[in-house]
């Protein structure tokens, strides 16, 4: 017997609320809006920036390996930027890879790129690697 239809809160999933992650890209957060490129500001900026990732109500951030030290990151200072984004309560959840895998000229590039991004990861506790199935090749 059909009852009408499911009465569930699209907010929650599997019991647990949603969370909200902010993905930093290119610097285009006002008002960092040039800089590093991929990397999240450094200083007093960072402090300001990552106040306004909390106050918009974002849970945490996702930052490219890049943010990290790319393929040279090391695991004492992944912590360290990994402590002081939590202190912000903005933690790092999610690492970018980027560069996908289909076209043969930088798939191997990639595919390291996306095996560093998952050990920092690990350092740091991060659950999620967002990366591209397919891109245009990039130098």
């Amino acid at each position: 017997m059909y009852n009408g239809p499911r009465q569930t809160n699209p907010l929650k999933v599997r019991e647990q609320s949603v969370k909200f992650c902010y993905a930093f890209r290119r610097g285009t957060f006002y008002p960092f809006i040039a800089g590093q490129g991929w990397n999240i500001p450094a200083g007093e900026t960072r402090s300001k920036y990552l106040g306004r990732v909390k106050n918009i109500g974002f849970d945490g951030i996702e930052l490219g390996f890049e943010s990290f030290g790319g393929f040279d990151a090391a695991e004492q200072e992944a912590k360290e930027l990994q402590k002081e984004l939590a202190d912000a309560g903005v933690p790092c959840v999610a690492i970018r890879a980027g560069g996908g895998l289909s076209q043969p000229n930088v798939a191997s590039k990639n595919r390291n790129r996306l095996e560093k991004a998952v050990e920092i990861g690990g350092w740091i506790g991060a659950e999620i690697v967002n990366t591209a199935l397919g891109s245009p090749p990039r130098d």
